[in-house]
């Protein structure tokens, strides 16, 4: 059997593409590498990994509607970026970039220090460092 051994693709399904390319060009200055408009595609690359947005409407047509749904209320998974050199340093970096964060800096209980933020449609991310 294959074993798998990264993730290269990270896809968010989104109700508005512009909004958030917005919010990743702009606030968080992810590189776009790709952009098909028609599709509502955009693409950025992040090291070796790519990050893209796509429009919803676009996905149901491929997968079936079924498999989209309006429920952006609840987020169902949480992004989380590699560790910085200097955590507090990339926290006020993304802040003076208009980036709010929903849950400010705090030394998890297993001793990880963590902050949270969230796109236009409520994606969560988290940025993190062991051990500072």
């Amino acid at each position: 059997m294959a074993e798998i051994k990264k993730i290269q693709w990270i896809i968010i399904i989104a109700n508005d593409v512009k909004k958030l390319k917005e919010f990743y060009s702009e606030k968080l200055r992810f590189r776009i590498v790709r952009e098909v408009v028609e599709d509502g595609f955009v693409q950025f690359q992040l090291g070796k990994q790519f990050f893209a947005l796509f429009d919803k409407n676009k996905v149901a047509e491929i997968l079936g509607p079924e498999f989209v749904t309006d429920d952006f209320k609840k987020a169902k998974t949480i992004y989380s970026f590699s560790e910085p050199e200097n955590f507090d340093e990339q926290y006020e970096t993304l802040k003076s970039q208009g980036v709010e964060f929903i849950k400010e800096p705090a030394v998890q209980p297993w001793g990880q220090k963590t902050a949270y933020f969230a796109d236009p449609e409520g994606n969560i991310w988290e940025i993190q460092k062991w051990g500072d």
